[in-house]
Formats: C-alpha cells, structure tokens, sequence
C-alpha cells in the first residue's frame, strides 16, 4: 500500500509516520509537509526510512505535475490540514482497488464550512467557542496519539469501519494491530 499524509510533521502526524513506516503492509509513505521533515535517528529500529518520501509545498491546494504524478498512485490518505476544498478536482485514476481518504477534525464539527450554525449563531461562533472547547476537553476520555494513529492506520489497511468514528470506536480500534 501507499499511504499518503498531509500534514506528517504535527503531533499526530508524526506518530502515524513512525507507525507506517513500521508497518510491512505499508510499502511507500508520501508526507506532505510545509517545511522538511526533522526525523531522529534514535527512532526505533524497525522504522523503515527507505520507504519514505517526503514532498515539501508551499500550500495545500497547487501542487507541481511531478507531486501529482506522486499522489495519483497511492492507495489512501491521511490527512491533518484543511484541503477538502482541492479533492473535487482531482483526476481518478485506473486502479480497481478503492482509494481511502480520511480527513481528522474535531467533534461535532460542521463538515460543510461555508454553513452558518443555526443555533443563536453569531453567539455560537463568537462567544460559546472557548466554553464549548473547554467543555468538550474536560468531559470525553482522553484518546492517545499512539491510539488515534492505529486506529486511522487500521482504517486505511483494511477499509472503513464507518462515516465517523467516535471516541469510543477510536479507543477499541487503537487498541488493535494494524
């Protein structure tokens, strides 16, 4: 397989890139970043540095014809960075397996930005933001990045589980082996 992720060197990020590279399943791993990835030699040893090929661009939504050529080969992405807007024009390719592409926000977040919330909205987005962040922080059960980052690796192996996944499913599902 080869996994692409966009946005490789935040926290999250960097944890799937260790667990890819560790995963014989994985073959080639394209990280997407804006500035070259910083990868530690005292990694363990089993992380396979030969399979990584890391593509610095300025931006999430222009890409050069070498970087598509790279990305239109892959087999699923993981992405960290706000580019839903760019995937309606991407091109599909010839492969008959299906192409997986799973985006990580936050809960209860509005998948389609340009909507306006509909409860007191104004107040909603100017002044509930923190109060809800923080509550939302306090009241769900912490989830580990190991945890988040098996579980989307799992996902991208073996196909998705379903729509959205919820703490709950991310907990049972990081706690597998991809």
């Amino acid at each position: 397989m080869k996994l692409i992720i966009a946005g490789a060197s935040g926290f999250v990020g960097t944890e799937l890139l260790k667990q890819s590279l560790r995963n014989p399943a994985i073959k080639t791993v394209v990280a997407l970043t804006r500035q070259p990835l910083k990868i530690r030699a005292e990694t363990s040893p089993d992380v396979d540095h030969s399979k990584l090929k890391n593509i610095v661009v300025s931006g999430y939504d222009q890409y050069s014809a070498e970087t598509k050529a790279e990305l239109a080969t892959a087999d699923a992405c993981i992405c960290f960075r706000a580019i839903l807007e760019a995937r309606g024009s991407s091109t599909a390719s010839n492969k008959t397996t299906p192409f997986r592409f799973m985006y990580m926000s936050g809960a209860k977040t509005e998948r389609d930005q340009s909507k306006t919330p509909s409860f007191k909205p104004e107040y909603s987005l100017l002044r509930m933001a923190l109060a809800y962040t923080l509550w939302w922080t306090v009241s769900l059960p912490s989830i580990g990045v190991r945890q988040i980052s098996t579980a989307m690796l799992s996902q991208s192996l073996f196909g998705f589980e379903k729509d959205t996944l919820e703490n709950d499913d991310l907990l049972r599902l990081g706690e597998s082996k991809p």
